[in-house]
């Protein structure tokens, strides 16, 4: 690579990160979470963990949710569709899209009972906030295509820089040389160890969003959440000998059903699978009689395959955690690339770096982190019984996010990620016990629970290492 080429390649790959690198950062931040946003919100709604997950869905439960919804048709409420239980989750729910999320009841799958749960989005949080960055639609779908554009330019641009030394890349990691020098290792390590998924993960993305990215070629984006439908015509006839009559057809177990006007759909996704195949089982909402679908097409089939690929919702537990590792990958590649920059401008006399851009990157990315885990606090603390308190553990991760933000603008420069950083450590570390004391006796014994807390704890530890080794050296 000529010298030349080598400069504009940098030039390409430092201007890129800097308008776009803190969204791509709360982006593959937020986007790693809801890998797991199911388990997030079984977590973070307690009183439903008697449910187990080989506790069967009987007739009598299902019938009482379309009672429900037959009584909400009549009151004029929107439209909703039922999440059958399933290994991930083992309730029955009835959801409405809110604008931001699915909200409803949740109903024992063993006779249709209600179980009284705590108002809150759950993991749904974070679900929303990777694709829209929970601003207004449009406009967030658009801000994020945007940005994953610049995030490809970014991994296209870094491949070529660091072609030549892929390999050796993978086994250099200098702990004990300068703050920059560390900073760029890192950088370099976790974009070349799990560049395979970034590529990945950063063009299924760009399919997702097609419609919005790519106007002119307008591919179909993905479909509207299952909520946003037309309004209901409930059948009056019993829906439990569709679902079997579908659990025969498919040999799998229903997921959720959808109704429209017309016909009712019955969705059955293929359990441990990269492709999320939703051609769903017609029936007539008026006769019941099956209506034979027309078969996916090409384009159909490839959305179905890069949907799974980039959302893993059909996967099996081992490759969830390997898209988690490659999400904790890109997030770590995306804060080192941003501080190292500042790092290496502070440490050259000839490009003094702007204190504004290094105080911003120690708010902004550590203070997502820090109000993530705050987001878990306030859903323990927060009484059960408030009204809108959904909104409020909202309103916290906001609240203190901008609250690091301005904090990093006030604390001297030597402590400038000590402080956010410990902070972050305190409330990750401080997670399992505040669980232990506020939750119901039994929900250590669920592995759901131990994982989420000792994710927490880990993420207190990482965070204690990082205001280590963040420290300035004399």
């Amino acid at each position: 690579m000529t010298p030349i080429l080598r400069a504009r390649l940098n030039w390409l790959h430092r201007w890129t990160a800097l308008v776009a690198g803190w969204i791509v950062f709360a982006i593959f931040f937020t986007g790693t979470l809801s890998l797991f946003d199911i388990e997030l919100t079984r977590w973070m709604q307690p009183e439903s963990t008697e449910i187990l997950p080989e506790q069967p869905l009987s007739d009598q439960a299902l019938e009482h949710a379309m009672q429900i919804l037959r009584d909400d048709e009549r009151q004029g409420k929107p439209s909703a569709f039922l999440s059958l239980p399933s290994a991930r989750d083992p309730l029955l729910h009835i959801f409405r899209y809110d604008g931001h999320a699915l909200i409803g009841p949740v109903l024992d799958p063993h006779d249709g009972h209600f179980i009284a749960t705590r108002q809150t989005e759950g993991g749904a949080f974070f679900f929303n906030f990777h694709y829209t960055l929970r601003l207004p639609s449009p406009w967030g779908e658009y801000l994020v295509a945007l940005t994953t554009l610049f995030l490809s330019l970014l991994i296209l641009s870094g491949v070529l820089l660091h072609l030549a030394r892929l390999i050796p890349d993978y086994f250099t990691l200098r702990l004990q040389a300068a703050t920059p020098r560390r900073l760029l290792d890192l950088h370099v390590l976790t974009g070349t160890a799990m560049l395979p998924f970034h590529i990945m993960i950063t063009w299924t993305g760009l399919f997702l969003l097609g419609n919005i990215a790519f106007p002119l070629v307008a591919l179909e984006a993905t479909p509207a959440p299952p909520a946003v439908v037309e309004h209901h015509h409930l059948p009056t006839f019993p829906l439990a000998p569709l679902v079997h009559k579908t659990e025969r057809l498919t040999g799998n177990t229903v997921t959720y059903i959808l109704f429209s006007p017309k016909h009712i759909s019955i969705y059955s996704l293929h359990p441990d699978s990269l492709s999320i195949h939703e051609t769903p089982t017609t029936f007539d909402s008026v006769t019941g009689q099956a209506v034979a679908p027309p078969p996916p097409d090409r384009m159909e089939r490839a959305e179905a395959l890069f949907t799974g690929l980039h959302m893993a919702h059909t996967m099996g537990p081992v490759l969830r955690w390997l898209w988690f590792l490659g999400g904790l990958a890109a997030t770590v590649m995306v804060a080192s690339g941003l501080v190292f920059h500042t790092a290496r401008q502070r440490a050259s006399a000839r490009q003094p770096t702007s204190p504004r851009l290094e105080r911003l990157n120690a708010g902004i990315m550590s203070g997502l982190v820090f109000a993530s885990l705050a987001y878990l606090w306030a859903n323990r603390l927060l009484p059960y019984e408030w009204e809108d308190r959904s909104m409020l553990e909202i309103t916290t991760v906001f609240v203190l996010w901008g609250s690091t933000v301005l904090l990093a603008f006030g604390l001297p420069r030597p402590v400038l990620w000590t402080v956010p950083l410990t902070l972050t450590a305190l409330a990750g570390l401080g997670l399992p016990l505040l669980d232990l004391l506020t939750g119901p006796s039994h929900l250590w014994r669920h592995s759901l629970f131990l994982s989420v807390d000792a994710v927490c704890a880990l993420t207190g530890l990482a965070a204690l290492s990082g205001a280590l080794w963040m420290r300035p050296r004399t």
